[in-house]
């Protein structure tokens, strides 16, 4: 059996490249926006004030979804006196990236095209303008191979 990798502090800001990074579930995806918003370390408090507003997630399941994102290697929580500040460990652009590679490697077999290709193959509800967008972003590619 290989040996586990040892992971970084949950102090460091740095991606974690382990590819067994737990997967973060709808609800706690919502919680994890809330702490990426805000751009400062948030009380517990202020996260369940802000999900209130769209969402009837009770105090304490919020408190446990900030918990698991912890766990996860998320985000961090930082005690100051009483109470909690939670901030990201991982920006929400390092953490899609993540996902992303996840899947890619788990999916596809690393392999970029055969990932394009799938979700090509379920966008039959893309207008022209988006086509246009995808025509635009393969010229982009290609002239950037040419320079």
């Amino acid at each position: 059996m290989p040996a586990r990798r040892q992971h970084p502090s949950p102090d460091a800001r740095a991606p974690d490249p382990d590819p067994e990074l737990p997967r973060v579930s709808s609800a706690e995806w919502e919680v994890a926006e809330v702490v990426w918003r805000a751009g400062r370390p948030v009380s517990s408090t202020e996260i369940v004030e802000r999900l209130a507003a769209h969402s009837a997630r009770h105090p304490k399941t919020v408190r446990t979804l900030l918990h698991r994102l912890v766990q996860k290697r998320v985000v961090v929580a930082e005690r100051r006196g009483r109470m909690s500040f939670f901030f990201p460990r991982l920006s929400r652009t390092e953490y899609l990236e993540l996902e992303t590679q996840g899947l890619l490697e788990r999916v596809f077999a690393g392999r970029r095209i055969a990932l394009l290709l799938h979700f090509l193959d379920q966008a039959n509800d893309l207008s022209d303008a988006d086509l246009a967008v995808l025509g635009e972003r393969i010229d982009v590619l290609r002239r950037g191979r040419q320079a």
